[in-house]
């Protein structure tokens, strides 16, 4: 109620620093409109199907005095949701820094909430807070909370570059041509068949590809491999019209060599060796692309945007 308020009319931004819609009486949250006078968001929850145990229009899990809503979906710790949220949005640190300093401090500065960075640590024998020009904080990437993602990882400079068109049977010749690109970065046992997480599978019309109950597990291993410095062949589908010879859905293979953050799109993404051009430069191009979906799927397409690939299986190096 306004006249309850400190500053009434003086600030556009209330409740949860959000941004408050006189006209209207509501205050935007990026994925939904919220409605103060109610306590509750006038529209569904985008990802109420994970959390059922909550109703689709709640506000911060339902427990707004220990909670904090961020973004119009579901609520989290206001602690949790001020180190890595505002950190994240507003500035660019290193995660292992914003670890060090939480780490330094047992409880919240009194100005944290109308803070725009914390204090930087002087004291030369503590960690100190460095400002990055690149996105290096932890993702919070939804169903996928096992994963940490430390830092941005690009190998492409260690891996060398195999075309499958420079093997014999050139048009067959994807899946040799990446386990040829793991031998010659001297993992020799990689590639296998026999040794893989399938993540995706053809829905029962043909129509889509679903994930699996190990889809989190081959993210897992992707970014473990990728952080203790491993490229990873992973098996996509561009169509559900193909596939191996077993069933499974992978008609084509690539190698994962890197990973890092789209700041507008607001995803992970993998960068990968798309093997199936004579072109180095294309086949090691920034375009080749598989976005880190909420629901780990991987998806994306290559330099040309042809195709549409989904990863449905990832091959380990062991």
């Amino acid at each position: 109620m306004i006249a309850r308020s400190e500053n009434s009319g003086l600030s556009r931004h209330t409740y949860n620093g959000k941004e408050y819609d006189r006209e209207l009486r509501w205050q935007e949250y990026g994925e939904r409109m919220y409605n103060p006078n109610l306590g509750r968001f006038p529209t569904v929850d985008p990802i109420a199907r994970e959390y059922p145990w909550l109703t689709p229009y709640q506000f911060a899990s339902n427990d707004p005095i220990r909670n904090i809503d961020i973004d119009g979906l579901e609520g989290g710790s206001a602690i949790e949701n001020y180190v890595i949220g505002e950190l994240e949005r507003t500035w660019n640190y290193s995660l292992n820094s914003v670890k060090d300093w939480w780490n330094s401090w047992s409880l919240l500065p009194s100005s944290a909430p109308n803070s725009t960075a914390p204090p930087i640590n002087t004291n030369k024998s503590q960690p100190v807070l460095k400002q990055s020009t690149e996105v290096e904080v932890e993702a919070k990437v939804k169903n996928n909370s096992a994963t940490s993602l430390k830092s941005n990882v690009d190998l492409s400079s260690s891996v060398p570059f195999v075309s499958q068109f420079s093997l014999s049977n050139p048009n067959v010749a994807c899946c040799r041509a990446s386990q040829k690109i793991l031998k010659d970065f001297g993992i020799d046992a990689a590639g296998a068949k026999s040794n893989r997480i399938i993540t995706g599978r053809n829905n029962a019309d043909n129509t889509a590809i679903d994930a699996t109950k190990d889809a989190k597990a081959g993210v897992t291993y992707i970014n473990e491999q990728l952080e203790a410095g491993n490229p990873v062949m992973v098996g996509v589908n561009h169509n559900l019209a193909k596939g191996q010879s077993d069933g499974e859905a992978a008609d084509h293979f690539v190698v994962i060599t890197g990973r890092s953050y789209d700041t507008e799109k607001k995803q992970y993404y993998f960068n990968f060796y798309e093997v199936g051009t004579k072109h180095e430069d294309k086949g090691k191009s920034s375009s080749n692309k598989l976005y880190l979906n909420n629901d780990n799927t991987i998806t994306g397409t290559n330099y040309a945007g042809q195709r549409q690939f989904t990863v449905t299986d990832v091959r380990k190096n062991e």
